[in-house]
């Protein structure tokens, strides 16, 4: 078995395999904020099963297809990366860059256009989740962008393009996807959303709109029917 090891060239998991240096005192760090898109795409799997929501159905999709532009572009410009030994394909533009780019584009679009209705409730909560989020999701975008310039996996250039490029289809996404068809309901688009969300295989897959409902996607109204069958229960059984 040894002997069919040694003559077989073995290649490595690139996905999750990321090499740093152990005498830097933030490698280690950048080394496990690299892996944040298999870890959003990992969310994104449970979310979507879970809660069948178009909203992060669509998103995920478009986040494969920024997935798959970043594919077809590496193959079109072959640029290599700066240091051949950490990795292996082409380096512009960088992936890791263009996949955040694209999820705190749709992130941050949401948040802004579809719960702002959240701010007439005067709740301080709110307020300070979403300002948590206005500064956190960029902030951790911005760092998976630096650590794949500070591992020597990319160039500067091909870090920003990246991300711009993530950022251009994300926002552009976000407005054909979600924007024009809840905002402009008599487009096509719109059409198209609510003939969609009406239809027999929505229904069977159990796949909906909450924020078509609820200002924050139903969190609150879920959690006052668990609490309402919760209390109810907890009365069952004193009476018992």
């Amino acid at each position: 078995m040894t002997d069919q090891l040694q003559q077989v060239a073995l290649e490595s998991l690139s996905l999750t395999h990321v090499l740093y240096d152990p005498n830097d005192p933030m490698g280690r760090l950048l080394a496990l904020l690299t892996l944040s898109p298999m870890i959003l795409v990992s969310m994104y799997t449970i979310v979507v099963l879970l809660r069948r929501e178009l909203l992060i159905s669509t998103m995920f999709a478009g986040q494969l297809g920024c997935e798959g532009v970043n594919w077809i572009l590496k193959r079109m410009f072959k640029r290599e990366r700066p240091m051949d030994y950490v990795g292996t394909g082409y380096g512009f533009p960088s992936s890791h860059s263009q996949f955040m780019g694209y999820f705190v584009a749709f992130f941050l679009l949401h948040l802004w256009l579809r719960e702002t209705s959240m701010d007439r409730l005067q709740d301080p909560l709110s307020k300070v989740r979403k300002t948590i989020l206005y500064l956190g999701v960029p902030t951790w975008g911005a760092a998976v962008c630096y650590s794949r310039y500070h591992l020597t996996y990319h160039t500067a250039f091909q870090v920003t393009a990246g991300a711009g490029i993530g950022v251009v289809i994300g926002a552009i996404w976000y407005l054909l996807i979600e924007y024009v068809p809840v905002f402009y309901p008599i487009s096509f688009l719109g059409r198209w959303r609510t003939w969609f969300l009406e239809s027999d295989l929505a229904s069977r897959f159990r796949i909906r709109d909450s924020w078509a409902v609820w200002p924050d996607g139903g969190t609150d109204a879920e959690w006052g029917v668990w609490k309402i069958e919760w209390d109810r229960r907890r009365k069952e059984k004193k009476i018992q």
